[in-house]
């Protein structure tokens, strides 16, 4: 916590401490409207403004807009040339990035053709991006699959690549 006003400062203030702003919890402050977005980066920075901005300045790294259902990686928006199936793509990430470094079974995906086979899983979601990444960025990116055809894992662990989430406010 930290003091970035003092109101002794600057003349009598009756109210005591006043929160006018906890994102956390839907109070807003005046210059921060509901209909703004954050992007949040992996370092915990979060940055609120309208989604039009946010989409022409966007980060370096890979950011995925949960909003949209697209990915941009350094800023470029990617194509379906790029990934095959971007919301899928998105949608696993999001869960291997809420639980970081865990072996997440491929019966808390999303159901679909890609989360019941893992062949369709590595060849239409895990093999794209992480050929991608690799020929763009020249990472290789800490993405695993395990287990046989019907029963797997996937496990993503820290990644020198940059992560960010584009969320609507709540």
């Amino acid at each position: 916590m930290s003091l970035i006003y003092a109101n002794w400062l600057d003349g009598i203030e009756n109210r005591g401490l006043v929160i006018e702003q906890d994102l956390e919890h839907g109070v807003y402050g005046a210059f921060v409207s509901k209909g703004n977005f954050v992007l949040k980066s992996e370092m915990g920075t979060r940055i609120i403004r309208d989604i039009t901005h946010l989409e022409k300045n966007m980060p370096m790294g890979l950011t995925l807009d949960l909003v949209n259902r697209k990915m941009y990686l350094d800023g470029e928006k990617l194509t379906s040339k790029d990934l095959h199936s971007q919301s899928t793509t998105i949608d696993v990430l999001e869960i291997l990035l809420a639980n970081l470094s865990q072996e997440v079974s491929s019966t808390l995906l999303p159901i679909s053709s890609y989360s019941s086979s893992k062949n369709e899983m590595l060849g239409k979601i895990i093999f794209p991006l992480l050929k991608l990444i690799e020929e763009k960025k020249g990472v290789k990116f800490p993405l695993i699959c395990r287990g046989n055809m019907t029963h797997f894992s996937l496990k993503l662990s820290q990644s020198p690549l940059k992560i960010n989430l584009i969320q609507e406010l709540s």
